[in-house]
């Protein structure tokens, strides 16, 4: 009875370790107890037999317990093995929508030249049009087409921004800079439209220095700020500045109408505005808040917003502090606003206007005609080398398209006309391409770069610039007069 017992209790023990295999089980019980069991019943008597029966008996509900133990571990095993390939078929889903919507995006950016081309041959065209005498009627009429086509410019801008963003095309240039001249600027750029509705803005702003990519920064700053007075009805708007240990908090506080708790994180999805269920343009577009949210993330600061519905709201936003530098002893002299106007023309400047779209290349010709200039215009690289075997001098300016027929971009045009005439005349490259390499190498050229569809302000700014640089170098570089009295040197002189 003693040796039953053990080998009773050793089948029971068993059970936990190897029950899960119903054939393991059922040989190792039957080679345990069997012999036992026979050999009882071959002693003979009541007692042997009786406990040949229990051992049966309990052999019986060890293996039924052995086989529900069986049935439940391959149930498992194959719910995990359906849980594994089910998994790996979502991650396989997930990344066939995630690298089409990456080759979405970048076919997007790379595309965005042909997208932007018509609207900016449109805006060319509309602002000629506006520099004509019309009529009244007529007048309106542009007027309308003017705003229709902002919106329209609008609207590409954000959806272009998106898609280089989620293709990975931007990529931020951090460097250290000083915050509050930023944060100025902007307060100064929003300030008129503040004023026309009441508002009030204030910017709250310390001499600090921070390390980021101040292009994106702005961008940031500017649409949240774009956004606080779309949706400030009275009251004001505060950008504020907070230190957190090595880091900065900006801070855009606004009194507008507040957004409620169910619709904050909707606020960052595209085409998604609280107060616009009718979808008015002039109320904008609904892509502000989602081209904030990825900058925000590819800058390394997410976007923190509370709003209270009717109260106003807060986005927040942190930034590493960067080391003030020293300041310079002998400091350039700032132009001022007087040096820095544009002139009204400029009647003895050349400018050579490469494109090859023909209607864009004669609304170019006919702004800078309208600015007094004398324009030389060829649609290709070939072109230009025959135009320049009859222009005696280097032109004043060179405004070229990036993409140009046979093979060949703003850039050789650029280098070709500069070894022609051995001077780094200024040059402005045109480009609807949203990727980073017609910035990087322009940058790397010296070519000021513009972005369809090109306003007369922006291209007027960027002339302007490049020869009020220039006349001012001009200016430094020349030899004062000598003074009344003064003895002049003599060649040679010691």
């Amino acid at each position: 009875m003693v040796v039953l017992a053990l080998l009773l209790s050793l089948a029971a023990a068993v059970l936990a370790n190897i029950g899960a295999s119903l054939p393991i089980y059922a040989v190792f019980i039957a080679g345990a107890l069997l012999p036992t069991a026979v050999y009882r019943v071959l002693l003979g008597g009541a007692m042997n037999l009786g406990l040949c029966i229990g051992a049966l008996m309990m052999m019986l509900v060890l293996t039924l317990f052995a086989s529900r133990l069986a049935a439940a571990t391959h149930r498992s095993l194959r719910i995990g093995h359906e849980n594994r390939r089910l998994a790996g078929a979502l991650e396989q889903r997930t990344r066939e929508a995630e690298r089409a919507n990456l080759d979405k995006s970048r076919f997007i950016a790379a595309a965005s030249h042909d997208l932007r081309q018509p609207v900016h041959t449109l805006g060319l065209l509309l602002d000629v049009l506006q520099g004509q005498s019309l009529s009244l009627q007529a007048q309106e009429t542009v007027t309308r087409m003017a705003h229709v086509l902002d919106s329209l410019d609008s609207l590409f801008a954000g959806l272009l921004d998106i898609s280089r963003l989620d293709s990975g095309a931007i990529e931020p240039r951090r460097t250290d800079f000083a915050l509050r001249p930023l944060l100025l600027a902007l307060t100064d750029e929003f300030n008129a439209e503040v004023l026309a509705k009441g508002l009030s803005l204030r910017c709250r702003a310390s001499d600090v220095w921070i390390r980021s990519d101040p292009l994106l920064l702005e961008r940031i700053l500017r649409n949240l700020l774009a956004n606080a007075v779309r949706y400030t009805l009275r009251g004001g708007i505060v950008i504020a500045c907070r230190r957190r240990a090595a880091l900065l908090r900006i801070e855009v506080w606004d009194s507008g109408i507040g957004i409620a708790d169910a619709q904050q994180g909707a606020v960052f999805n595209e085409f998604y505005q609280v107060a616009n269920r009718q979808r008015d343009p002039d109320q904008g577009l609904g892509l502000g808040l989602a081209i904030v949210r990825r900058l925000g993330a590819l800058l390394g600061c997410p976007i923190e917003l509370r709003s209270r519905l009717g109260r106003g709201s807060v986005f927040r936003f942190s930034v590493p502090l960067a080391i003030v530098p020293e300041p310079l002893s002998d400091a350039a002299p700032a132009v001022n606003d007087a040096q820095a106007a544009l002139p009204p023309g400029w009647p003895e400047r050349q400018v050579l206007v490469v494109e090859d779209d023909a209607h864009a290349r004669d609304a170019l010709v006919s702004w800078l005609a309208s600015w007094g200039c004398q324009v030389v215009s060829c649609a290709s690289a070939a072109a230009v080398r025959e135009a320049l075997e009859t222009i005696p001098a280097a032109p004043d300016a060179l405004v070229t398209d990036w993409r140009l027929p046979g093979g060949e971009d703003g850039l050789d045009v650029v280098r070709l006309v500069r070894q022609r005439f051995r001077a780094t005349l200024p040059a402005i490259l045109i480009t609807g391409d949203a990727l980073d390499d017609a910035r990087r190498l322009a940058r790397e050229h010296g070519v000021v770069l513009l972005h369809k569809p090109v306003r007369p302000a922006a291209l007027r700014a960027a002339l302007g610039a490049h020869w009020l640089t220039a006349r001012v170098a001009e200016t430094v570089a020349a030899p004062s007069p000598p003074r009344a009295g003064a003895p002049r040197r003599q060649e040679g002189a010691s």
